[in-house]
């Protein structure tokens, strides 16, 4: 008898212990599915944020070259203007007419863009 119910103890016992670490691995499957969860998540995120400022950035970078060239039709007209005047203070009326048609050929080259 005595047998008997130290059997059943024993059955009790190891059943106890084997829905603890059921649910032990039921806890570590859910905390794995999780974690695989965020990260596919996280990797998401990322690739959207990289696609977003990579399009921020070509942008940025269009417009620093429109500024750029529209910086250098400045300067090349600045210049052109100087030597009109520089020109026009030294009575030579045929140059100024050859610097206002290279400014003219340089307007056509590079119209100005929007």
């Amino acid at each position: 008898n005595k047998l008997k119910k130290y059997r059943e103890k024993q059955k009790s016992i190891e059943e106890r212990n084997l829905s603890k670490l059921q649910e032990q691995d039921k806890r570590k499957n859910m905390n794995l599915f999780r974690y695989l969860d965020q990260k596919e998540n996280f990797k998401r995120e990322k690739m959207f944020y990289k696609k977003f400022t990579d399009k921020i950035l070509s942008k940025h970078q269009m417009i620093s070259q429109i500024a750029q060239k529209e910086k250098e039709r400045e300067n090349v007209i600045q210049e052109l203007r100087r030597k009109n005047e520089q020109v026009i203070k030294n009575d030579g009326s045929l140059l100024v007419t050859n610097y206002f048609d290279s400014y003219l050929e340089l307007q056509t080259q590079n119209p100005k863009t929007k």
